[in-house]
């Protein structure tokens, strides 16, 4: 009986055990409330099934995301340096608040660590991924 408790404990809680940093992008808050540690599962599960793509561990990004129209958000993912023990070779270093929450992020080269994609609100639908490419 333990062993189920703490295994459907383990479960409830794993949408939020790789939650990273997100930022909401501009002054305007979006109109739906976003649950940004559930909409990270979704996404690492979309990328997952998507592409090919060999991303960083999940630790390794920031996000940020604005509302763009009545229905979907963008996404912005940037891996940054500063989770001890990760490999920081290729990343940038870490960002301000400001940085973060003012205006997205271009970053025109690193490949996956650098991404974005538009999350429709309505259909729970994620479209336009876009990775980055290599130097």
């Amino acid at each position: 009986m333990r062993k189920c408790i703490l295994m459907c404990f383990t479960i409830l809680l794993s949408p939020f055990s790789f939650a990273g940093d997100w930022y909401l992008v501009g002054s305007e808050k979006p109109e739906a409330e976003i649950d940004t540690a559930a909409l990270e599962v979704k996404l690492w599960e979309f990328l997952n099934a998507k592409t090919k793509e060999e991303f960083k561990p999940q630790e390794s990004y920031k996000f940020q995301y604005k509302q763009i129209n009545k229905h979907e958000i963008y996404i912005n993912a940037l891996c940054v340096s500063s989770k001890a023990g990760i490999d920081d070779i290729g990343r940038l270093p870490d960002f301000t608040l400001d940085q973060l929450t003012n205006d997205f992020i271009t970053i025109y080269d690193g490949g996956s660590c650098f991404f974005g994609v538009k999350f429709n609100i309505k259909r729970n639908k994620f479209s336009e991924l876009r990775v980055n490419g290599r130097a």
